[in-house]
């Protein structure tokens, strides 16, 4: 997200003093005069040095107060940990009517965004689990699976719980903008700006800003499918609507994954070639048992020749023959 701004400068002193005015008017010497006249210049000269270390003290504090901006806000990177950087927030405001990110937080905008980036992904999707997953316990949505919990809903219902705390985000851009990003401490040089929408969103957008973009993620007001985000929540960002102003969570995240359409279309692809496969093998089945249910049957089996129990010698099957009485084989 483009901060508009670099760090605000501080303009250089320019005091004005009415009573220096035409000061060499003031006759101030110090002669051989009456003490009555040393003691009349003498008053403007004390008037004039206390006037300069008033205006010192007040330069002083008007640069230490400037200079307390520019460090930023929150304690040291110690005090915060991959599952939550809420100690680093609890001194900026979570919503404010003022419009993008406010000058005496640029350096705690850079800060949450490099720490992001330093943090194995791994580990930060893990801890952005585990929190989704004692929000969905907790809330009115527990008797839905986890894998419905409306994360948008519940957040920007608690956005104070959610604030400095990591979650994982699913869905599709609308809107994507790369600028270079304002002067840092921190080596970022580009700011990376997507309003993700999730299925549980409806028209209302995540920011998400990270470093970089996927190579070839279209750039611009195309929408983008197949995205998820992995960061940590930052606070609401403002932004004006066509109606009113309103509020966006504001993500300082991991660079966004992206699935491409091709890569979509090649497992497409290889997914309808396993069903038609599939399907062949259905019809090829079904085909089989209706061509062997039209051969007809026979109604009976025809009996067979009957085999005698034991194979025996021709000449007892000949004793066995009976003969005729008047036959001379008998």
């Amino acid at each position: 997200m483009s901060t508009s701004a670099e760090r605000p400068r501080m303009a250089p002193s320019a005091l004005y003093f009415p009573w220096q005015t035409g000061r060499s008017a003031v006759n101030c010497e110090l002669s051989s005069s009456t003490g009555d006249n040393a003691a009349a210049c003498r008053a403007p000269q004390w008037f004039s040095r206390w006037a300069l270390v008033i205006a010192a003290v007040c330069v002083w504090f008007s640069s230490s107060q400037t200079a307390m901006a520019f460090q930023g806000f929150g304690p040291a990177v110690s005090d915060v940990s991959p599952s939550d950087i809420s100690a680093w927030l609890q001194d900026i405001p979570l919503k404010t009517t003022r419009k993008g990110i406010l000058p005496e937080e640029t350096e705690l905008y850079y800060r949450v965004l490099e720490y992001t980036q330093s943090v194995d992904p791994a580990e930060l999707e893990k801890a952005a689990i585990e929190f989704m997953r004692e929000r969905w316990k907790g809330s009115k949505y527990s008797h839905l699976p986890f894998a419905e919990f409306p994360v948008f809903v519940d957040m920007y219902q608690h956005p104070e719980a959610y604030q400095g705390r990591p979650v994982v985000m699913r869905g599709h851009l609308q809107r994507s903008v790369v600028s270079p990003a304002g002067d840092n401490g921190y080596g970022i040089q580009s700011l990376c700006e997507g309003w993700l929408f999730t299925d549980d969103s409806q028209s209302n957008p995540t920011v998400v800003v990270s470093t970089s973009f996927p190579p070839d993620l279209p750039v611009g007001e195309e929408p983008v499918d197949k995205v998820t985000a992995v960061g940590y929540i930052y606070r609401l960002y403002t932004y004006e609507a066509r109606d009113a102003g309103r509020f966006a969570p504001l993500m300082m995240a991991k660079p966004i994954r992206w699935t491409p359409p091709a890569a979509q279309d090649d497992n497409s692809s290889w997914g309808g070639l396993i069903l038609g496969f599939l399907a062949m093998l259905a019809i090829s089945g079904w085909v089989a048992v209706r061509w062997n249910e039209r051969i007809p049957k026979p109604n009976g089996q025809r009996p067979g020749r009957e085999l005698p129990a034991e194979i025996v010698s021709p000449e007892a099957s000949r004793s066995e023959v009976k003969y005729p009485r008047d036959d001379p084989r008998g």
